[in-house]
């Protein structure tokens, strides 16, 4: 894992306003050192997943009404339909465009990662999130 990548989610954030993401890098890290597949309500995830980033996302989080959820099974082209609906979405913004591409690792699956990605994401200067 590259931790530039981390970097360009900061420099998208006011300079008075930058969260903390130490833990997010350093859970980013613990996956590739210790990869793991996990269990949440008799569903089986893959390594990164986590039951308690599950169930803080099923109890607290929210879609906004324009956000865009694309599900599909697994190894299906979600990653391709994901990147076919940003450019769809993000069309007229080659900012917005090149800001999901650069970051797109911190919310591309929602069972993946810790809770505090969805303080992050929710600052992100974006109308909608996909």
């Amino acid at each position: 894992m590259e931790l530039g990548l981390f970097q360009k989610v900061i420099e998208y954030f006011p300079e008075d306003k930058r969260p903390d993401i130490t833990p997010l890098i350093a859970e980013r890290m613990s996956i590739y050192e210790n990869p793991v597949g996990k269990e949440y309500k008799n569903y089986r995830f893959w390594p990164g997943s986590h039951k308690y980033t599950m169930e803080w996302q099923y109890d607290n989080w929210n879609p906004a009404n324009d956000d865009v959820l694309v599900a599909s099974y697994p190894k299906t082209g979600t990653t391709w339909m994901t990147a076919i609906v940003k450019n769809i979405i993000y069309r007229d913004s080659a900012e917005m465009l090149e800001m999901t591409k650069s970051i797109s690792f911190l919310y591309s699956y929602l069972e993946r990662g810790i809770p505090l990605k969805y303080e992050v994401m929710e600052k992100l200067p974006w109308k909608r999130k996909i």
